[in-house]
């Protein structure tokens, strides 16, 4: 069973899988969500399969987790988009990309190591699937001396700062120009409605927080590291990417989606902390 367990999230669901449906609680294989038990603290470490979604699930602090480890990368993307190509030439890893009206962007998170970098919790297999997370200093390829927290650096035009030849970090203007192409409309003190809905992953989202993915933008829920060294909110519940503006010398621009929200928000973030990038071709 506990090949199906760490088996691919995602393909056609329809179609019947071969499964032990006697399986004992400490191994549960169930047709769909709704029919999993609820996550009691006696439950917890329980681990599960869900038939419908070819996903697993953990039993974590009385709530069913979504397990990152089942679904394999590819698994995230949308089937239904017709995605791009790109390669890094610094270290020859190949990016899917995807065209919203005039724009073209990585459809997943830069993985291109650079000082004040991480990975969450120091894990590569997390890397490879989320993405890095990056101080704004190496977002915007400066060190920490120059524009890193208490530092005004005070950039001008395109910032190509961590993302390859051809590519670079977008501004709040070109993050907006996203939200609007995909039908967004700005409400004040909240952010853009149906946003996050439209450029979240199908799968991995807490709470059934899944968005339609209906672009290919395939935003993942890579958390972030907080200014004391602390990574929260991987693998579930939110997604904290960077832009290139400058607020002031202790904090930059960045949209956050969340689980539990339609909307995405722009929002500042301390320089010090650290988060996820994506790159807009040039």
């Amino acid at each position: 069973m506990a090949a199906f367990l760490l088996a691919a999230c995602g393909g056609d669901s329809s179609k019947a899988i071969d499964v032990d449906t006697s399986a004992t609680e400490s191994n549960l294989v169930v047709a769909t969500f709704g029919d999993l038990h609820v996550c009691t603290y006696n439950r917890e470490g329980v681990k599960a399969y869900v038939k419908d979604e070819k996903c697993g699930y953990s039993c974590t602090d009385r709530d069913w987790r979504f397990d990152y480890l089942s679904i394999l990368k590819e698994d995230f993307f949308n089937p239904k988009i017709t995605y791009g190509t790109m390669t890094d030439d610094r270290d020859g890893q190949t990016y899917k990309t995807v065209r919203v009206g005039d724009q073209v962007w990585m459809a997943e998170n830069l993985n291109y190591q650079v000082d004040s970098s991480f990975c969450y919790k120091d894990s590569i297999k997390r890397c490879e699937k989320y993405g890095r997370l990056y101080q704004w200093a190496a977002a915007i390829g400066k060190s920490e001396e120059e524009c890193g927290y208490e530092h005004t650096c005070g950039l001008s035009g395109k910032v190509r700062g961590v993302c390859p030849v051809g590519w670079h970090l977008p501004d709040s203007t070109e993050w907006e120009a996203l939200f609007i192409g995909v039908g967004g409309q700005y409400i004040e003190y909240e952010g853009y409605s149906t946003v996050g809905k439209i450029l979240k992953s199908q799968r991995g989202w807490l709470k059934r927080g899944n968005g339609t993915d209906a672009f290919g933008f395939t935003a993942l829920p890579a958390g972030v590291r907080g200014s004391g060294s602390h990574f929260s909110y991987f693998g579930e519940e939110f997604a904290y990417i960077w832009g290139a503006d400058e607020i002031d010398s202790v904090s930059a621009y960045f949209v956050a989606l969340d689980y539990d929200s339609d909307r995405v928000s722009p929002f500042t973030l301390g320089k010090n902390s650290a988060a996820s990038v994506r790159c807009l071709k040039d």
